[in-house]
C-alpha cells in the first residue's frame, strides 16, 4: 500500500474527488474484488459523448477491457476519502497557511477541520518526506509489512 508516499501536495487541497468539472475522470477501486487484481484496474467516470466513444472504440480494439460498475461499487469504493475529502482538504490549506506557504482559494466553505484531519495530514506530510528520498524507501516496505 503506497498511500502517500508519492502522492503530490497539490492533490491535498483538492476537493474535486469524482473530477465534477472534468469531461473524464479516473481513479482506483480500493474493494473487493477490484483491489486484488494484480495487473492494475481503474474507474474512469465519462461525461462526454466523446470520450465515451473514444473508451468504447479502445475497448473494440482490445486495447482495454471495460466492465459497467455501478456508481454505488465507486462510491463504497472511494468511502474513506469521498466523504471527508473537502473537510480533510480545509485541514491542509490552514496547514499551509500557518506554513507560509500559497493556497488555492475556493468560492465556498468547508465543514471544520477535525483534528484527526490535521493528524491524518500530519502523516501524509511525513510519507510524502520518504517518498521524495529514495534511500528512506526501505521504510515504505518496513510500514507496509504485514498489510
Amino acid at each position: 500500500m503506497l498511500r502517500s508516499f508519492f502522492k503530490p501536495h497539490r492533490c491535498l487541497t483538492c476537493i474535486d474527488h469524482y473530477g465534477e468539472l472534468a469531461d473524464v475522470c479516473f481513479g482506483d477501486i480500493h474493494i473487493a474484488p477490484y483491489d486484488k487484481d494484480e495487473v492494475g484496474i481503474s474507474s474512469w467516470i465519462t461525461r462526454s459523448e466523446y470520450w465515451e466513444t473514444q473508451f468504447e472504440n479502445a475497448a473494440k480494439e482490445g486495447y482495454i477491457k471495460m466492465d459497467d460498475v455501478s456508481a454505488q461499487v465507486l462510491n463504497d469504493s472511494q468511502a474513506a476519502m469521498l466523504y471527508p475529502k473537502k473537510r480533510r482538504a480545509q485541514a491542509v490549506v490552514n496547514m499551509d497557511k500557518l506554513m507560509g506557504r500559497k493556497t488555492p482559494v475556493y468560492d465556498k466553505s468547508f465543514e471544520k477541520p477535525r483534528i484527526k484531519d490535521y493528524i491524518s495530514e500530519i502523516v501524509c506530510l511525513a510519507q510524502q518526506f520518504v517518498g521524495r528520498r529514495k534511500y528512506l524507501w526501505f521504510l515504505i516496505d518496513f510500514i507496509n509489512k504485514g498489510k
